[in-house]
């Protein structure tokens, strides 16, 4: 288990207000965060030590409804870079163009509960009422065309997640189940954790990083689930440069990954973190 947490608001002045849901684009050097507090989408340009807000989005979501919270997100990874953000109050999914700072459109329409979304080249997957999963592709870069709706083997699902190949899809739900799907092939369970309840997932060498309540687990090929943080959490995204972001309702943790603690830049940005006093998670091992 990795025993410290380093509190990730220090890389951004003023820190992260309340946030429900952060995505990375390593492509354009992009981190995006959604918060419940302000019902907002902040867009940040990932530099050492700290972050810098590159641009703002408001007046197009309402994140926390009924003390349900959405705000999961994802961006594409081609050009244009789609921002993916599902927004339960609204009953959408938003596509922003940050390069642009445009909010042009939304994915599909009629949603009932949008929760997990995540995008992979052409091709764009939401939740929806914890129990079914929407598969769009992308056309023209500002349309989007449902492919298929198929309903999940398990209820209350939440956060999902492209397998980095794009072959797969993973996703999570409130009962625990880690379930990996072909998606031309339709759905097979591959993992099951046990753990209960799973907000969100991450793929990290040949397993999965699930966020739970208890804490955040390595599910791992053989099916075992390995505690590595052992703090609660709703939601995990990778940032690049940086490693692991780790989120509950009111903190942002941060997990530094082998490739980036050894690099210089990497040294030279934790140690100032620790000449600020702020305490920072030990490497993945």
């Amino acid at each position: 288990m990795w025993p410290q947490q380093c509190a990730m608001d220090t890389l951004v002045d003023g820190g992260f207000p309340g946030l429900t849901g952060m995505a990375a684009c390593p492509a354009l050097g992009l981190v995006a965060t959604a918060s419940f507090e302000t019902d907002a989408v902040d867009v940040y340009a990932i530099h050492q030590p700290l972050f810098t807000l590159r641009c703002s989005f408001h007046g197009h979501f309402r994140f926390d409804c009924m003390g349900y919270r959405s705000g999961w997100m994802s961006f594409s990874n081609v050009a244009p870079y789609v921002l993916y953000v599902s927004d339960f109050g609204k009953h959408a999914v938003h596509a922003l163009d940050v390069q642009r700072v445009v909010h042009a459109g939304h994915v599909g329409t009629g949603f009932s509960e949008p929760s997990g979304v995540a995008a992979f080249e052409h091709l764009v997957a939401v939740v929806d009422r914890g129990r079914r999963v929407l598969l769009f592709e992308t056309r023209n870069s500002w349309s989007w065309v449902l492919l298929r709706s198929i309903h999940v083997g398990i209820d209350y699902v939440q956060g999902i997640r492209f397998a980095r190949d794009g072959a797969s899809l993973a996703l999570v739900s409130l009962k625990g189940s880690l379930v990996q799907v072909a998606t031309d092939k339709g759905w097979s369970v591959v993992h099951r954790t046990g753990v209960s309840p799973a907000y969100d997932l991450e793929q990290y060498g040949d397993g999965w990083l699930v966020a739970t309540k208890a804490g955040v687990y390595l599910v791992g090929r053989n099916d075992e689930a390995q505690m590595v943080i052992g703090s609660g959490s709703q939601r995990l995204a990778m940032v690049p440069g940086h490693g692991l972001a780790v989120m509950d309702d009111y903190h942002t943790w941060l997990v530094p990954s082998p490739m980036e603690a050894m690099s210089a830049a990497r040294t030279q940005w934790m140690g100032a973190v620790a000449r600020s006093g702020i305490y920072v998670l030990g490497v993945f091992s």
